[in-house]
Protein backbone atom coordinates (compact mmCIF):
# COMPACT_ATOMS: atom_id res chain seq x y z
CA UNK A 1 0.00 0.00 0.00
CA UNK A 2 1.51 3.15 -0.99
CA UNK A 3 -0.74 5.50 0.60
CA UNK A 4 -0.27 7.04 4.18
CA UNK A 5 -3.08 8.11 6.38
CA UNK A 6 -3.27 11.97 6.97
CA UNK A 7 -1.76 13.21 10.08
CA UNK A 8 -4.51 12.59 13.22
CA UNK A 9 -4.08 16.36 14.12
CA UNK A 10 -5.87 17.32 10.34
CA UNK A 11 -8.64 14.51 10.65
CA UNK A 12 -10.00 15.44 14.68
CA UNK A 13 -9.27 19.21 13.63
CA UNK A 14 -7.11 19.47 16.86
CA UNK A 15 -4.45 21.00 14.95
CA UNK A 16 -7.04 23.83 13.19
CA UNK A 17 -6.03 22.57 9.83
CA UNK A 18 -6.42 25.02 6.77
CA UNK A 19 -9.69 24.18 4.18
CA UNK A 20 -7.16 23.19 1.87
CA UNK A 21 -4.93 20.87 3.96
CA UNK A 22 -8.06 19.07 4.84
CA UNK A 23 -9.23 18.63 1.51
CA UNK A 24 -6.06 17.36 1.15
CA UNK A 25 -6.18 14.97 3.93
CA UNK A 26 -9.93 13.90 2.81
CA UNK A 27 -8.49 12.72 -0.89
CA UNK A 28 -5.31 11.25 0.57
CA UNK A 29 -7.92 9.11 3.27
CA UNK A 30 -10.20 8.55 0.72
CA UNK A 31 -7.07 6.74 -1.64
CA UNK A 32 -5.87 5.03 1.17
CA UNK A 33 -9.90 3.83 2.10
CA UNK A 34 -9.52 2.64 -1.79
CA UNK A 35 -6.44 0.50 -1.55
CA UNK A 36 -7.53 -0.94 1.51
CA UNK A 37 -11.42 -1.94 0.47
CA UNK A 38 -10.77 -2.30 -2.99
CA UNK A 39 -13.31 0.53 -3.86
CA UNK A 40 -14.03 4.30 -3.83
CA UNK A 41 -15.94 5.43 -0.97
CA UNK A 42 -17.71 9.37 -0.89
CA UNK A 43 -15.58 11.19 1.47
CA UNK A 44 -16.60 15.04 1.97
CA UNK A 45 -17.56 17.38 5.00
CA UNK A 46 -20.44 19.63 5.91
CA UNK A 47 -20.27 23.09 6.17
CA UNK A 48 -19.78 22.51 9.78
CA UNK A 49 -16.56 20.32 9.83
CA UNK A 50 -18.45 17.22 10.08
CA UNK A 51 -16.68 14.54 8.55
CA UNK A 52 -19.32 12.40 6.42
CA UNK A 53 -18.42 8.63 4.41
CA UNK A 54 -21.09 7.55 2.22
CA UNK A 55 -23.84 9.39 3.68
CA UNK A 56 -24.89 12.62 5.99
CA UNK A 57 -24.55 13.82 9.40
CA UNK A 58 -26.76 13.36 12.18
CA UNK A 59 -25.19 15.98 14.02
CA UNK A 60 -22.70 13.71 14.17
CA UNK A 61 -18.56 14.40 14.19
CA UNK A 62 -18.55 10.82 11.97
CA UNK A 63 -21.21 9.36 9.87
CA UNK A 64 -20.58 6.07 7.98
CA UNK A 65 -23.30 5.12 5.67
CA UNK A 66 -23.71 1.43 4.35
CA UNK A 67 -24.71 1.06 0.87
CA UNK A 68 -26.81 -1.72 -1.05
CA UNK A 69 -24.75 -5.09 -1.08
CA UNK A 70 -22.76 -4.12 2.11
CA UNK A 71 -23.32 -6.71 4.94
CA UNK A 72 -21.97 -4.46 7.99
CA UNK A 73 -21.76 -0.55 7.82
CA UNK A 74 -18.94 -0.92 10.41
CA UNK A 75 -16.52 -3.59 11.25
CA UNK A 76 -14.30 -4.00 14.06
CA UNK A 77 -11.62 -6.29 13.78
CA UNK A 78 -8.20 -6.49 16.61
CA UNK A 79 -5.20 -8.35 16.31
CA UNK A 80 -3.53 -6.71 18.94
CA UNK A 81 -4.35 -8.78 21.87
CA UNK A 82 -6.63 -10.10 24.76
CA UNK A 83 -5.81 -6.94 26.87
CA UNK A 84 -6.43 -4.52 24.00
CA UNK A 85 -9.88 -2.90 23.68
CA UNK A 86 -11.78 -3.31 19.97
CA UNK A 87 -13.32 -0.50 20.71
CA UNK A 88 -13.46 2.25 23.23
CA UNK A 89 -16.04 4.36 24.40
CA UNK A 90 -14.87 7.65 26.45
CA UNK A 91 -17.42 10.34 27.50
CA UNK A 92 -15.49 12.75 29.70
CA UNK A 93 -18.33 14.23 31.76
CA UNK A 94 -18.27 14.15 35.18
CA UNK A 95 -21.55 14.93 36.30
CA UNK A 96 -25.15 13.33 35.58
CA UNK A 97 -25.77 10.39 33.58
CA UNK A 98 -22.87 9.60 30.47
CA UNK A 99 -24.08 8.26 27.79
CA UNK A 100 -22.24 5.81 25.73
CA UNK A 101 -24.54 3.85 22.87
CA UNK A 102 -27.98 4.66 21.77
CA UNK A 103 -29.66 2.35 20.10
CA UNK A 104 -32.34 3.51 16.81
CA UNK A 105 -34.53 1.58 14.49
CA UNK A 106 -37.10 3.09 11.52
CA UNK A 107 -36.56 5.68 8.69
CA UNK A 108 -37.64 8.30 11.19
CA UNK A 109 -35.33 7.55 14.27
CA UNK A 110 -37.04 5.36 17.23
CA UNK A 111 -35.00 4.98 20.22
CA UNK A 112 -35.02 1.62 22.05
CA UNK A 113 -31.91 1.31 24.05
CA UNK A 114 -28.67 2.69 25.25
CA UNK A 115 -25.20 2.02 27.12
CA UNK A 116 -25.37 4.51 30.19
CA UNK A 117 -23.71 5.00 33.52
CA UNK A 118 -25.43 5.24 36.09
CA UNK A 119 -23.21 7.57 38.59
CA UNK A 120 -25.38 7.55 41.71
CA UNK A 121 -24.56 3.70 41.91
CA UNK A 122 -21.56 3.94 39.79
CA UNK A 123 -22.78 0.97 37.03
CA UNK A 124 -22.40 0.97 33.72
CA UNK A 125 -26.23 0.00 32.61
CA UNK A 126 -28.03 -1.67 29.39
CA UNK A 127 -31.19 -0.04 29.21
CA UNK A 128 -34.43 -1.45 27.12
CA UNK A 129 -36.95 1.54 26.32
CA UNK A 130 -39.49 0.64 28.84
CA UNK A 131 -41.58 4.06 29.34
CA UNK A 132 -45.52 3.19 29.46
CA UNK A 133 -45.98 5.89 25.93
CA UNK A 134 -44.18 2.88 24.22
CA UNK A 135 -46.41 0.11 25.24
CA UNK A 136 -49.97 -1.63 24.84
CA UNK A 137 -50.54 -3.22 28.21
CA UNK A 138 -53.27 -6.31 28.24
CA UNK A 139 -53.54 -7.09 31.08
CA UNK A 140 -51.34 -9.17 34.04
CA UNK A 141 -49.67 -12.23 33.90
CA UNK A 142 -51.43 -14.97 35.27
CA UNK A 143 -49.31 -18.21 34.18
CA UNK A 144 -46.41 -17.38 35.11
CA UNK A 145 -46.02 -20.83 36.93
CA UNK A 146 -46.79 -21.99 33.84
CA UNK A 147 -44.15 -20.74 32.22
CA UNK A 148 -41.59 -21.62 34.63
CA UNK A 149 -42.37 -24.82 35.46
CA UNK A 150 -42.38 -25.74 31.13
CA UNK A 151 -38.80 -24.02 30.57
CA UNK A 152 -35.82 -26.83 32.06
CA UNK A 153 -32.60 -25.45 33.37
CA UNK A 154 -29.49 -27.13 32.49
CA UNK A 155 -25.71 -27.18 33.87
CA UNK A 156 -23.68 -27.04 30.37
CA UNK A 157 -20.60 -25.23 29.03
CA UNK A 158 -20.67 -23.23 25.45
CA UNK A 159 -18.92 -24.99 22.86
CA UNK A 160 -15.36 -23.25 23.01
CA UNK A 161 -15.53 -22.84 26.54
CA UNK A 162 -14.55 -24.41 29.83
CA UNK A 163 -16.80 -23.31 32.52
CA UNK A 164 -20.20 -25.00 33.37
CA UNK A 165 -22.90 -22.83 34.30
CA UNK A 166 -26.65 -22.87 34.64
CA UNK A 167 -28.32 -22.18 30.83
CA UNK A 168 -31.76 -22.40 28.78
CA UNK A 169 -31.91 -23.66 25.53
CA UNK A 170 -33.41 -20.69 23.33
CA UNK A 171 -36.06 -23.24 21.32
CA UNK A 172 -37.47 -24.08 24.92
CA UNK A 173 -38.45 -20.52 25.95
CA UNK A 174 -41.02 -18.51 25.39
CA UNK A 175 -41.07 -17.22 21.97
CA UNK A 176 -40.72 -13.85 23.07
CA UNK A 177 -37.64 -14.86 24.83
CA UNK A 178 -35.38 -16.18 21.59
CA UNK A 179 -34.99 -15.09 17.67
CA UNK A 180 -35.02 -17.06 14.91
CA UNK A 181 -36.18 -21.17 14.76
CA UNK A 182 -34.73 -24.06 15.63
CA UNK A 183 -32.35 -25.98 13.49
CA UNK A 184 -32.44 -23.38 10.99
CA UNK A 185 -29.71 -22.97 8.15
CA UNK A 186 -28.71 -20.30 5.71
CA UNK A 187 -28.28 -21.51 1.71
CA UNK A 188 -25.24 -22.76 1.74
CA UNK A 189 -26.24 -25.25 5.20
CA UNK A 190 -24.43 -23.23 7.83
CA UNK A 191 -26.46 -22.71 11.22
CA UNK A 192 -28.20 -20.38 12.01
CA UNK A 193 -27.69 -19.85 15.38
CA UNK A 194 -30.40 -18.77 17.58
CA UNK A 195 -30.22 -16.03 20.79
CA UNK A 196 -31.99 -15.30 23.48
CA UNK A 197 -32.98 -12.77 25.81
CA UNK A 198 -32.63 -13.87 29.85
CA UNK A 199 -34.07 -10.74 31.06
CA UNK A 200 -37.32 -11.54 29.00
CA UNK A 201 -37.90 -13.57 31.96
CA UNK A 202 -37.19 -11.71 34.56
CA UNK A 203 -41.42 -10.55 35.16
CA UNK A 204 -42.63 -13.79 34.83
CA UNK A 205 -40.03 -14.78 37.81
CA UNK A 206 -41.47 -11.01 39.32
CA UNK A 207 -45.26 -12.63 38.86
CA UNK A 208 -44.54 -15.86 40.32
CA UNK A 209 -42.71 -14.51 43.06
CA UNK A 210 -45.93 -11.86 43.69
CA UNK A 211 -48.54 -15.21 43.52
CA UNK A 212 -46.19 -16.99 46.41
CA UNK A 213 -46.27 -14.00 48.42
CA UNK A 214 -49.88 -13.64 48.04
CA UNK A 215 -50.36 -17.58 48.63
CA UNK A 216 -47.82 -16.95 52.00
CA UNK A 217 -50.05 -14.74 53.26
CA UNK A 218 -53.00 -16.51 53.04
CA UNK A 219 -51.61 -19.17 54.68
CA UNK A 220 -50.00 -17.12 57.15
CA UNK A 221 -53.01 -15.54 58.22
CA UNK A 222 -54.72 -18.72 58.68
Amino acid sequence: MSTQLPARSILDGSGSPSTSAMKTALGSLRDYLSETLGSAPSISTDSSGRFLLNGVGYYARAFFGAQSGDSQCIYAHSTIGTNNDVITCHNTATTGDNKFISFYTEASPTVRGSITYNRAAGLTVYNTTSDYRAKDIDGLLLNSGEVIDSVPVYMGTMKGATQARPMFIAHETPGYAHTGEKDAVDETGNPILQQMDASALVPVLWAEVQSLRKRLAILESK
